[in-house]
C-alpha cells in the first residue's frame, strides 16, 4: 500500500441502505422508476407511506441554475419533503430542535434524480441546498399551505457561524 493511502469508510449496507450519522426525525424513502410502455413513472410522495404520514398542504417546484445556493433556512410547523426531479444536489441539514437526540448534528446527502428517494425533514431542522453537477430542479410537498401574510420560513445566511457546515464548499 502506498504511504498516505486511506480506506474508505462504510457507505451503504449490503441491502443498499445508507450508513451514517441520520438526525431525528429525517426519513429516506428510496422509491424507483417504473418504465411502462410510453414513459417512466416515479411516484414522489403518498400520504400512507410511513416515512410521510402527512396529508398535503402545499406542492412546490423549484429549478435551480448551477452554482446557486439556497440556505440556511427552516420552519416552526411544516414538514418539508423534499424530491429531486433533475440533476443531482447536496441536501445539507442542521438539527436545532433543543429536546431532540441529534441537537447540533449535521447530516448531509447527495440527492439525485436517477435514484429516486423522498427526504422528510421535520420542523426546526435548517436544511440548504445546491446543485452539484448543473441546474437541478426538486419538488416539496408541504404539509401546511404557504401562508402570504406570516410565513412559517426562518433563514440565516449561508456562511452563517451557527451551523458547523460550509454548505459553499462542499462538493
Amino acid at each position: 500500500m502506498l504511504a498516505g493511502a486511506k480506506k474508505d469508510a462504510q457507505s451503504t449496507t449490503a441491502a443498499w441502505e445508507r450508513v451514517g450519522s441520520a438526525i431525528d426525525g429525517v426519513a429516506l424513502k428510496r422509491t424507483r422508476n417504473l418504465i411502462t410502455g410510453n414513459s417512466l413513472t416515479t411516484e414522489l410522495f403518498r400520504a400512507d407511506w410511513p416515512e410521510t404520514g402527512y396529508q398535503i398542504g402545499h406542492v412546490i417546484h423549484v429549478a435551480m441554475d448551477a452554482g446557486r445556493i439556497s440556505a440556511w433556512h427552516c420552519h416552526t410547523l411544516q414538514t418539508d419533503h423534499i424530491f429531486v426531479v433533475a440533476g443531482r444536489m447536496l441536501l445539507a441539514l442542521y438539527d436545532s430542535r433543543a429536546e431532540s437526540p441529534t441537537r447540533g448534528q449535521v447530516m448531509t446527502l447527495r440527492l439525485d434524480a436517477q435514484d429516486p428517494q423522498m427526504v422528510r425533514i421535520p420542523p426546526q431542522v435548517f436544511h440548504g441546498v445546491k446543485p452539484l453537477t448543473g441546474a437541478a430542479a426538486f419538488v416539496n410537498v408541504i404539509t401546511h399551505p404557504y401562508n402570504y401574510t406570516d410565513p412559517d420560513e426562518w433563514r440565516l445566511p449561508a456562511d452563517t457561524d451557527q451551523i458547523p457546515f460550509d454548505i459553499a464548499k462542499a462538493s
